[in-house]
């Protein structure tokens, strides 16, 4: 089975140089192919339709940003962190929006209301050798 990894600091910045490297599509079509698409920090954001909570880093509104269209493999948008600013996001995106968190995934269904995912059953520390 073959596998793709992408992550990077800067979404746009990530985006546009998968565009760029004509890669978007690549592993668009990988996915939807059977293969497997890992998407860790701004890769995972990246597998959602739209990278708009990007805007929200340069002071930007994520409703105006423009050409945020991503590899779509989901139906909804995540994001690894809460923000404040996310929620009221909610508002005007139709898509559920994921949030992670230190103790739980949340979703926001739209009108910025906010509903628990999933939490942990346990946690514990490793004890390093």
């Amino acid at each position: 089975m073959r596998c793709d990894q992408p992550f990077g600091r800067e979404h746009h910045a990530f985006l546009a140089r998968l565009r760029r490297g004509c890669m978007l599509e690549r592993l668009r079509n990988g996915a939807n192919d059977g293969g497997l698409l890992i998407g860790t920090s701004a890769g995972s954001i990246l597998m959602t339709p739209s990278i708009a909570e990007d805007a929200l880093f340069g002071n930007e509104r994520p409703e105006n940003l423009k050409d945020g269209a991503a590899l779509d493999l989901v139906p909804f948008e995540f994001f690894p962190s809460y923000l404040p600013d996310l929620l009221a996001y909610s508002t005007w995106n139709s898509r559920p929006i994921i949030f992670g968190g230190s103790s739980a995934l949340i979703v926001s269904h739209g009108k910025g209301q906010l509903a628990t995912l999933l939490r942990p059953l346990r946690t514990a520390k490793i004890a390093q050798p």
